[in-house]
Protein backbone atom coordinates (compact mmCIF):
# COMPACT_ATOMS: atom_id res chain seq x y z
CA UNK A 1 0.00 0.00 0.00
CA UNK A 2 1.73 3.16 -1.17
CA UNK A 3 -0.97 5.80 -0.99
CA UNK A 4 0.39 9.20 0.03
CA UNK A 5 -0.48 10.46 3.48
CA UNK A 6 -1.51 13.82 2.03
CA UNK A 7 -5.24 13.57 1.44
CA UNK A 8 -8.19 15.82 0.80
CA UNK A 9 -9.56 17.41 3.95
CA UNK A 10 -13.02 16.49 2.67
CA UNK A 11 -12.32 12.74 2.56
CA UNK A 12 -14.57 10.54 4.67
CA UNK A 13 -12.39 10.04 7.73
CA UNK A 14 -15.21 8.37 9.68
CA UNK A 15 -15.04 5.32 7.41
CA UNK A 16 -11.51 4.41 8.52
CA UNK A 17 -11.08 0.68 9.28
CA UNK A 18 -10.20 -0.64 12.72
CA UNK A 19 -6.42 -0.15 13.14
CA UNK A 20 -3.93 -2.99 13.33
CA UNK A 21 -2.65 -3.09 16.92
CA UNK A 22 0.99 -3.90 17.69
CA UNK A 23 3.51 -3.50 20.48
CA UNK A 24 7.15 -2.47 20.39
CA UNK A 25 9.80 -5.17 20.78
CA UNK A 26 13.50 -5.94 20.23
CA UNK A 27 15.38 -9.10 19.34
CA UNK A 28 16.87 -9.04 22.85
CA UNK A 29 13.39 -9.45 24.32
CA UNK A 30 13.68 -13.12 23.44
CA UNK A 31 15.37 -13.64 26.81
CA UNK A 32 11.98 -12.97 28.44
CA UNK A 33 10.69 -16.30 27.16
CA UNK A 34 11.87 -19.83 27.90
CA UNK A 35 10.25 -21.23 24.77
CA UNK A 36 11.87 -19.07 22.11
CA UNK A 37 9.30 -16.85 20.41
CA UNK A 38 6.21 -18.85 21.33
CA UNK A 39 5.93 -16.65 24.41
CA UNK A 40 5.80 -13.51 22.26
CA UNK A 41 3.05 -15.05 20.16
CA UNK A 42 1.08 -15.78 23.36
CA UNK A 43 1.68 -12.22 24.63
CA UNK A 44 0.26 -10.77 21.41
CA UNK A 45 -2.70 -13.15 21.48
CA UNK A 46 -3.51 -12.28 25.11
CA UNK A 47 -3.50 -8.55 24.30
CA UNK A 48 -5.38 -8.92 21.01
CA UNK A 49 -2.41 -7.71 18.96
CA UNK A 50 -1.46 -8.62 15.39
CA UNK A 51 2.27 -8.57 16.13
CA UNK A 52 5.12 -6.19 16.84
CA UNK A 53 7.01 -3.15 15.65
CA UNK A 54 10.58 -4.40 15.92
CA UNK A 55 13.62 -2.26 16.65
CA UNK A 56 15.97 -2.64 13.68
CA UNK A 57 19.12 -2.81 15.81
CA UNK A 58 20.37 -6.40 15.79
CA UNK A 59 17.39 -7.62 13.77
CA UNK A 60 17.97 -10.05 10.92
CA UNK A 61 15.84 -12.79 9.43
CA UNK A 62 17.75 -15.21 11.69
CA UNK A 63 17.45 -13.26 14.97
CA UNK A 64 13.98 -11.75 14.53
CA UNK A 65 10.70 -13.18 15.79
CA UNK A 66 8.63 -15.20 13.30
CA UNK A 67 8.14 -12.89 10.35
CA UNK A 68 4.36 -13.11 10.45
CA UNK A 69 4.60 -11.21 13.77
CA UNK A 70 6.87 -8.46 12.38
CA UNK A 71 4.44 -5.91 10.97
CA UNK A 72 6.68 -2.86 11.42
CA UNK A 73 10.35 -2.02 12.00
CA UNK A 74 11.79 1.03 13.76
CA UNK A 75 14.93 2.17 11.92
CA UNK A 76 18.07 3.13 13.80
CA UNK A 77 18.69 6.79 14.50
CA UNK A 78 20.83 8.57 11.94
CA UNK A 79 22.48 10.56 14.70
CA UNK A 80 24.08 13.79 13.57
CA UNK A 81 24.08 13.77 9.76
CA UNK A 82 23.56 17.45 8.92
CA UNK A 83 27.32 18.19 8.85
CA UNK A 84 27.55 15.73 5.95
CA UNK A 85 25.42 18.11 3.88
CA UNK A 86 27.53 21.09 4.95
CA UNK A 87 25.28 22.29 7.78
CA UNK A 88 27.14 22.64 11.08
CA UNK A 89 24.45 22.56 13.74
CA UNK A 90 24.78 22.39 17.53
CA UNK A 91 22.32 19.60 18.34
CA UNK A 92 21.78 16.90 20.92
CA UNK A 93 22.92 14.20 18.51
CA UNK A 94 26.39 15.71 18.12
CA UNK A 95 27.68 13.60 21.00
CA UNK A 96 26.33 10.31 19.67
CA UNK A 97 27.00 9.99 15.98
CA UNK A 98 25.53 6.64 15.03
CA UNK A 99 27.17 6.78 11.62
CA UNK A 100 30.54 8.18 12.65
CA UNK A 101 32.15 5.92 10.04
CA UNK A 102 30.39 7.85 7.29
CA UNK A 103 32.91 10.45 6.22
CA UNK A 104 30.79 11.66 3.31
CA UNK A 105 27.17 12.19 2.41
CA UNK A 106 27.40 9.49 -0.26
CA UNK A 107 28.47 6.99 2.39
CA UNK A 108 25.51 8.01 4.55
CA UNK A 109 23.11 7.43 1.66
CA UNK A 110 24.63 4.02 0.94
CA UNK A 111 24.50 3.05 4.63
CA UNK A 112 20.83 3.94 4.95
CA UNK A 113 19.98 2.18 1.68
CA UNK A 114 21.75 -0.95 2.95
CA UNK A 115 19.72 -0.80 6.16
CA UNK A 116 16.48 -0.56 4.17
CA UNK A 117 17.58 -3.61 2.16
CA UNK A 118 18.26 -5.56 5.36
CA UNK A 119 14.87 -4.56 6.78
CA UNK A 120 13.18 -5.87 3.62
CA UNK A 121 14.28 -9.37 4.64
CA UNK A 122 11.90 -9.04 7.61
CA UNK A 123 8.97 -8.36 5.23
CA UNK A 124 7.34 -5.58 7.30
CA UNK A 125 4.41 -3.44 6.23
CA UNK A 126 6.32 -0.29 7.16
CA UNK A 127 9.49 1.11 8.71
CA UNK A 128 9.68 4.15 11.01
CA UNK A 129 12.23 6.93 10.38
CA UNK A 130 12.65 9.85 12.80
CA UNK A 131 11.85 13.11 11.00
CA UNK A 132 13.39 15.66 13.37
CA UNK A 133 16.61 17.12 14.68
CA UNK A 134 17.04 18.53 18.19
CA UNK A 135 18.91 21.86 18.15
CA UNK A 136 20.58 23.33 21.20
CA UNK A 137 19.53 26.77 22.33
CA UNK A 138 21.70 29.54 20.86
CA UNK A 139 24.47 30.68 23.19
CA UNK A 140 25.15 33.90 21.34
CA UNK A 141 28.32 32.50 19.80
CA UNK A 142 27.16 32.00 16.24
CA UNK A 143 25.44 28.62 16.56
CA UNK A 144 23.21 28.09 13.57
CA UNK A 145 19.76 26.53 13.65
CA UNK A 146 17.34 25.40 10.98
CA UNK A 147 13.60 25.96 10.76
CA UNK A 148 11.32 22.96 10.26
CA UNK A 149 10.94 23.92 6.61
CA UNK A 150 14.71 24.08 6.06
CA UNK A 151 15.41 20.82 7.89
CA UNK A 152 12.67 18.92 6.08
CA UNK A 153 14.03 20.10 2.73
CA UNK A 154 17.36 18.46 3.62
CA UNK A 155 15.57 15.35 4.89
CA UNK A 156 13.47 15.08 1.73
CA UNK A 157 16.66 15.24 -0.33
CA UNK A 158 18.23 12.48 1.76
CA UNK A 159 15.15 10.27 1.46
CA UNK A 160 15.03 10.71 -2.30
CA UNK A 161 18.74 9.94 -2.65
CA UNK A 162 18.41 6.81 -0.49
CA UNK A 163 15.40 5.61 -2.46
CA UNK A 164 17.26 6.17 -5.72
CA UNK A 165 19.64 3.42 -4.56
CA UNK A 166 17.00 1.22 -2.99
CA UNK A 167 13.25 1.77 -3.11
CA UNK A 168 11.76 -0.31 -0.30
CA UNK A 169 8.76 -2.57 -0.92
CA UNK A 170 7.28 -1.32 2.38
CA UNK A 171 6.18 2.14 3.52
CA UNK A 172 8.53 4.65 5.15
CA UNK A 173 6.66 6.37 7.97
CA UNK A 174 8.24 9.52 9.43
CA UNK A 175 7.90 10.11 13.16
CA UNK A 176 7.84 13.21 15.31
CA UNK A 177 10.10 13.43 18.37
CA UNK A 178 11.54 16.15 20.56
CA UNK A 179 13.05 18.71 18.22
CA UNK A 180 12.37 20.49 14.94
CA UNK A 181 10.79 18.83 11.91
CA UNK A 182 7.84 16.48 11.42
CA UNK A 183 4.95 16.90 13.82
CA UNK A 184 2.01 18.88 15.20
CA UNK A 185 4.17 21.98 15.72
CA UNK A 186 4.91 22.17 11.98
CA UNK A 187 1.64 21.37 10.24
CA UNK A 188 2.20 23.06 6.89
CA UNK A 189 5.84 21.94 6.74
CA UNK A 190 4.83 18.33 7.43
CA UNK A 191 2.22 18.42 4.67
CA UNK A 192 4.73 19.96 2.24
CA UNK A 193 7.35 17.31 3.09
CA UNK A 194 4.94 14.46 2.40
CA UNK A 195 3.68 16.09 -0.80
CA UNK A 196 7.25 16.54 -2.04
CA UNK A 197 7.80 12.77 -1.69
CA UNK A 198 4.34 11.69 -2.84
CA UNK A 199 5.79 9.52 -5.62
CA UNK A 200 7.50 7.38 -2.96
CA UNK A 201 5.86 5.01 -0.42
CA UNK A 202 5.99 7.52 2.45
CA UNK A 203 3.67 8.31 5.32
CA UNK A 204 3.48 9.59 8.85
CA UNK A 205 3.57 8.25 12.41
CA UNK A 206 2.25 10.41 15.22
CA UNK A 207 4.08 9.64 18.46
CA UNK A 208 1.63 11.19 20.87
CA UNK A 209 3.93 10.47 23.82
CA UNK A 210 6.75 12.47 22.25
CA UNK A 211 4.33 15.30 21.53
CA UNK A 212 2.96 15.26 25.08
CA UNK A 213 6.51 15.53 26.42
CA UNK A 214 6.62 19.04 24.96
CA UNK A 215 3.35 20.02 26.70
CA UNK A 216 3.78 19.76 30.44
CA UNK A 217 0.48 21.52 31.02
CA UNK A 218 -1.27 18.36 29.77
CA UNK A 219 -0.66 16.52 33.02
CA UNK A 220 -3.60 14.09 33.22
CA UNK A 221 -4.72 11.18 31.02
CA UNK A 222 -7.93 13.09 30.28
CA UNK A 223 -5.96 16.11 29.04
CA UNK A 224 -3.66 13.82 27.02
CA UNK A 225 -6.64 12.22 25.25
CA UNK A 226 -8.13 15.64 24.57
CA UNK A 227 -4.84 16.71 22.97
CA UNK A 228 -4.82 13.61 20.77
CA UNK A 229 -8.30 14.54 19.53
CA UNK A 230 -7.21 18.14 18.96
CA UNK A 231 -4.18 17.06 16.91
CA UNK A 232 -6.38 14.74 14.86
CA UNK A 233 -8.69 17.65 14.06
CA UNK A 234 -5.98 20.10 13.01
CA UNK A 235 -4.17 17.48 10.91
CA UNK A 236 -7.44 16.77 9.15
CA UNK A 237 -7.81 20.48 8.41
CA UNK A 238 -4.43 20.63 6.64
CA UNK A 239 -5.04 17.32 4.83
CA UNK A 240 -2.51 15.16 6.67
CA UNK A 241 -3.30 11.58 7.66
CA UNK A 242 -1.48 9.64 10.37
CA UNK A 243 -0.71 6.18 9.01
CA UNK A 244 0.51 5.08 12.43
CA UNK A 245 0.18 6.05 16.08
CA UNK A 246 2.78 5.39 18.78
CA UNK A 247 0.68 5.32 21.92
CA UNK A 248 2.22 6.04 25.34
CA UNK A 249 2.73 8.89 27.75
CA UNK A 250 5.02 9.97 30.60
CA UNK A 251 3.21 10.84 33.86
CA UNK A 252 4.33 14.23 35.19
CA UNK A 253 5.52 12.79 38.49
CA UNK A 254 8.35 10.89 36.74
CA UNK A 255 9.51 13.82 34.59
CA UNK A 256 12.79 15.55 35.58
CA UNK A 257 12.33 18.86 37.40
CA UNK A 258 14.23 20.72 34.67
CA UNK A 259 12.41 22.05 31.65
CA UNK A 260 13.70 21.07 28.19
CA UNK A 261 15.05 24.60 27.80
CA UNK A 262 17.02 24.32 31.05
CA UNK A 263 18.48 21.01 29.97
CA UNK A 264 19.43 22.45 26.58
CA UNK A 265 21.28 25.25 28.31
CA UNK A 266 23.10 22.72 30.48
CA UNK A 267 24.05 20.71 27.40
CA UNK A 268 25.21 23.82 25.56
CA UNK A 269 27.40 24.76 28.54
CA UNK A 270 29.42 21.54 28.16
CA UNK A 271 32.26 22.05 25.71
CA UNK A 272 33.05 18.37 25.13
CA UNK A 273 30.84 16.18 22.95
CA UNK A 274 30.79 13.33 25.46
CA UNK A 275 29.61 15.64 28.23
CA UNK A 276 26.84 17.07 26.06
CA UNK A 277 25.69 13.58 25.13
CA UNK A 278 25.66 12.47 28.77
CA UNK A 279 23.52 15.39 29.97
CA UNK A 280 21.11 15.02 27.06
CA UNK A 281 20.76 11.24 27.31
CA UNK A 282 19.96 11.35 31.03
CA UNK A 283 17.23 13.91 30.39
CA UNK A 284 15.69 11.99 27.50
CA UNK A 285 15.85 8.70 29.42
CA UNK A 286 13.97 10.22 32.35
CA UNK A 287 11.49 12.36 30.40
CA UNK A 288 10.35 9.80 27.80
CA UNK A 289 9.34 6.82 29.92
CA UNK A 290 6.61 5.15 27.82
CA UNK A 291 3.93 4.42 30.42
CA UNK A 292 0.41 3.28 29.45
CA UNK A 293 -2.18 5.93 28.67
CA UNK A 294 -5.49 4.60 29.97
CA UNK A 295 -8.61 6.70 30.18
CA UNK A 296 -12.25 6.25 29.06
CA UNK A 297 -11.69 8.89 26.35
CA UNK A 298 -8.81 7.00 24.71
CA UNK A 299 -10.88 4.90 22.31
CA UNK A 300 -12.66 7.96 20.92
CA UNK A 301 -9.38 9.88 20.68
CA UNK A 302 -7.69 7.12 18.68
CA UNK A 303 -10.74 6.75 16.45
CA UNK A 304 -10.62 10.47 15.66
CA UNK A 305 -7.05 10.09 14.36
CA UNK A 306 -8.01 6.99 12.32
CA UNK A 307 -4.50 5.49 11.97
CA UNK A 308 -3.84 2.27 10.09
CA UNK A 309 -1.54 1.02 12.87
CA UNK A 310 -1.53 1.61 16.62
CA UNK A 311 1.69 0.64 18.40
CA UNK A 312 1.37 0.22 22.16
CA UNK A 313 4.87 1.51 22.78
CA UNK A 314 5.70 0.47 26.33
CA UNK A 315 8.95 1.10 28.21
CA UNK A 316 8.69 -1.80 30.67
CA UNK A 317 11.86 -3.54 31.82
CA UNK A 318 10.24 -6.90 32.57
CA UNK A 319 7.77 -9.22 30.89
CA UNK A 320 5.34 -8.91 33.80
CA UNK A 321 5.30 -5.10 33.55
CA UNK A 322 5.04 -5.17 29.76
CA UNK A 323 2.06 -7.52 29.98
CA UNK A 324 0.39 -5.46 32.72
CA UNK A 325 0.91 -2.16 30.89
CA UNK A 326 -0.39 -3.65 27.65
CA UNK A 327 -3.47 -4.86 29.48
CA UNK A 328 -4.21 -1.38 30.79
CA UNK A 329 -3.75 0.45 27.50
CA UNK A 330 -5.43 -2.10 25.25
CA UNK A 331 -8.43 -2.20 27.61
CA UNK A 332 -8.73 1.58 27.34
CA UNK A 333 -8.47 1.32 23.55
CA UNK A 334 -11.51 -0.93 23.64
CA UNK A 335 -13.47 1.35 25.93
CA UNK A 336 -12.93 -0.66 29.12
CA UNK A 337 -10.53 1.60 31.03
CA UNK A 338 -9.28 0.33 34.37
CA UNK A 339 -8.45 3.85 35.52
CA UNK A 340 -10.30 7.15 35.18
CA UNK A 341 -8.42 10.34 35.93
Amino acid sequence: MTTSSVVSATDNWEAAPVPVELTNFTVWGRQWFDDDWDGLRRLCAEAGLAGVELLASGATAETAPPLDLVRGVHLRSLGSWLPLVGVEIAEFANGARRYAACATYDQLVETRADELRQVAALAPDYAVWHGVYAPLLPRGDGHRSLSARQFLEYLAGLVRDVCSLYRPPYRLLFENAYGVGIGPAALDETATFLARLSDLPVGLVLDIGHHLNTRRDLDTPRAACAELKRVAQVWRQVGVKADGLHLHWTPPQVVPPQSPEEVMRAVAARRDAAGRAEVASVFFERSDRHFPLDHPDLAEAVESLAPDYVVHEMGALSLDDHRAWLSRQTAAMRGVSQHSR
